[in-house]
């Protein structure tokens, strides 16, 4: 079972080294949509951040203000914002690389 998973990675491995070489002068916007789709995870992780900070201060001797509340709202707001703007730049990006790409095989 070792062997084939190896043999898995290996082959993921190879194909996104082949699809790197592929995508030739589009690499930017690749490596783009990827950094991207990072920033929208990061902004994900300031949803989840905010969360657990509420329910360990619910959990705790303390109680949430109401300063507290619109402290987490705004970062919800700021979360959500932040994932839509990442996730448009990411998406389009990719796509146009991966439409480019295709084209750019056909004609070759």
């Amino acid at each position: 079972m070792s062997a084939a998973t190896n043999s898995e990675i290996r082959s993921d491995l190879e194909s996104l080294a082949r699809v790197w070489a592929l995508s030739g002068p589009l690499r930017g916007k690749v490596a783009a949509g990827i950094g991207y789709k990072f920033l929208q995870s990061a902004c994900l992780g300031i949803a989840f951040g905010a969360v657990i900070w509420v329910v360990n201060k619910i959990a705790g001797p303390e109680s949430l203000t109401m300063a507290d509340i619109w402290w987490v709202t705004g970062l919800m707001v700021i979360s959500l914002a932040g994932q839509t703007l990442f996730g448009f730049l990411s998406v389009s990006n990719s796509w146009i690389a991966s439409y480019e790409t295709a084209g750019r095989l056909r004609l070759t």
